[in-house]
């Protein structure tokens, strides 16, 4: 662009030479002398520098050469007060930062589709429902295109280190076909392996064969103990692959005639519906066979009670056949806690701008002669907002570089804190570990994010301190010491913004450390809760 701008302006320069060189040859073939025919013809021709600036403009680049111009304007004034520039860009780096943080975890967990394949139509078929309930689906699975099911369990694994507690999931052999999931490594299980005593083999997460076993490539074949008992490693999960809950391990679910005819038999259920079939359509099927289904359950549930003496919960097909999608399942407890909190940390942003402002105004109070000068000079109110304007996003673009700086950092110790922090805190708000935070990173909708929203804080702060301060009383602001009375940019409108600004500070800063206190507090008291035994000493 520069060389491109240099050739044209050559040309330019070549081509305003040429015509007064030949104005000036008429002229002296006229008689007139040859300084003569010079003013002459330079009068005539008008002025040379505006006529270079009009063709400028119809090139189209000038305004990407005044930009450029205030730009290096902009940079020389942050240079020479790096007080300010540091106190801004540090205000607005933690700003930008924390809010491109937390839109990263919300477009992670809230927003970006599940990792499958078409998980758009995947839903969970009731909460907790029995075995029977999934033989009578896979009877009359109109709706659906698949159906699996997996029921969690707890492992401890021993031989290797230290002992671990791991979650484990076992699964039907419908369930990894479903979700359109591959393991990275090895296979996955066979159809012999869900039988009864043939079941014990697992596939690793991705996260546990990194952590536990050192990423090992020979770990295919090899034996883990689990529950005292020796397990194959057959395959690990691709790291993408984060199960409902997360999962450390999956084992096959090897169901027995026995197990299908118990209803207590714990499973959770997530089908594919057709795709012209709706969610509506799916959930009016199920409500017919609701009736049918609950009647054959209650009755093996009171044949049961009657074997064994013990009283046992009717089954409720209303309850366990209502279609939820499932991506909604798993964030409908998070949705409010994430939007609440990205909400106050929004607050932080507008105290950081707020406080950038009060800066900014302060400073332009101290250039008020300049900016007086240059109106005198023929600057439109225009280019004085842009010139102003255009230091404010400088100094935003500098924050907003150093909050990517701090949003990966931030993004890391979320990660790093999840297994201790995290589950109190989700405790504390009564709700389950967070879901998909392993897929929270700093990606390139982040990016985007952190520029929109660097660009837009920009934008306002520096619009109040430029509107204000744009349209001078040249008399006044070019008077011997009018650079400090302040009487020419109206000082009592200056001090009235900036002490609604510091109001507007002070109010948010006070909410946000109510709201802190509180959740300090709360941690605190989760601390001292007595487990109603001395856990000391003591190891599972």
């Amino acid at each position: 662009m520069k060389f491109w701008r240099q050739r044209k302006d050559e040309e330019l320069d070549a081509e305003i030479r040429s015509h007064l060189d030949e104005a000036i040859r008429d002229r002296i073939e006229r008689g007139e002398s040859p300084d003569e025919a010079r003013a002459n013809a330079l009068r005539e021709f008008g002025n040379v520098g505006l006529i270079k600036e009009v063709t400028r403009e119809m090139w189209g680049w000038a305004t990407l050469e005044r930009l450029r111009q205030d730009v290096r304007f902009g940079v020389r004034m942050l240079r020479r007060n790096p007080a300010f520039a540091l106190a801004a860009i540090l205000s607005l780096a933690i700003g930008i930062g924390a809010n491109t943080a937390l839109f990263s975890v919300v477009n992670a967990v809230l927003w970006r589709p599940l990792p499958y394949s078409q998980a758009e139509r995947l839903v969970r078929v009731g909460e907790r429902a029995g075995a029977d309930v999934l033989a009578a689906l896979k009877q009359t699975e109109h709706s659906f295109d698949g159906l699996a099911a997996w029921a969690a369990r707890d492992f401890m694994l021993t031989g290797r280190g230290g002992p671990a507690h791991l979650q484990g999931q076992r699964i039907t052999p419908e369930l990894l076909p479903l979700l359109g999931i591959t393991p990275q490594m090895g296979r996955a299980f066979a159809a012999a392996e869900f039988q009864p005593g043939r079941d014990q083999v697992a596939l690793l997460s991705h996260r546990l064969w990194q952590s536990r076993f050192g990423a090992d490539p020979q770990i295919i074949g090899q034996t883990v103990t689990l529950v005292l008992r020796s397990y194959t490693v057959v395959g690990v999960t691709p790291p993408g692959f984060d199960f409902f809950p997360a999962a450390d391990l999956l084992t096959p679910l090897a169901l027995t005639a026995q197990d299908i005819r118990k209803v207590e038999q714990p499973l959770r259920i997530v089908a594919r519906l057709k795709p012209d079939v709706t969610l509506t359509q799916a959930q009016q099927e199920m409500a017919g066979m609701a009736h049918g289904l609950e009647a054959q359950s209650n009755a093996v549930i009171q044949q049961q009670m009657q074997q064994s003496g013990e009283t046992a919960a009717r089954f409720d097909a209303q309850r366990e056949l209502r279609l939820q999608p499932l991506r909604e399942l798993l964030i409908k407890d998070f949705r409010l806690t994430l939007l609440v909190l990205w909400g106050v940390v929004g607050f932080v942003l507008l105290i950081a701008c707020a406080n950038v402002a009060n800066l900014m105004l302060a400073r332009a109070a101290n250039r008020q002669k300049e900016l007086a000068v240059r109106a005198a000079l023929g600057a439109r109110r225009a280019r004085l907002v842009r010139q102003l304007l255009t230091e404010s996003v400088l100094l935003a673009l500098l924050g907003g570089a150093l909050g990517l700086l701090f949003a990966y950092v931030g993004v890391q110790a979320l990660l790093a804190a999840n297994p201790a922090i995290l589950p109190r805190l989700s405790y504390a708000a009564g709700l389950s570990t967070i879901p998909r935070l392993g897929e929270v990173a700093l990606n390139g909708w982040g990016l985007a994010f952190n520029l929109g929203l660097t660009l837009l804080t920009g934008v306002l702060f520096g619009l109040a301190p430029a509107v204000q301060f744009s349209r001078p009383d040249v008399h006044h602001a070019l008077k011997e010491g009018g650079a400090v009375s302040g009487q020419g940019f109206r000082l009592g409108w200056r001090r009235g913004t900036q002490s609604l600004l510091v109001i507007g500070e002070v109010a948010l800063a006070l909410v946000l450390l109510v709201g802190a206190g509180l959740l300090i507090r709360s941690l605190w008291r989760l601390q001292q809760i007595e487990p109603g035994f001395q856990p000391n000493g003591l190891l599972t």
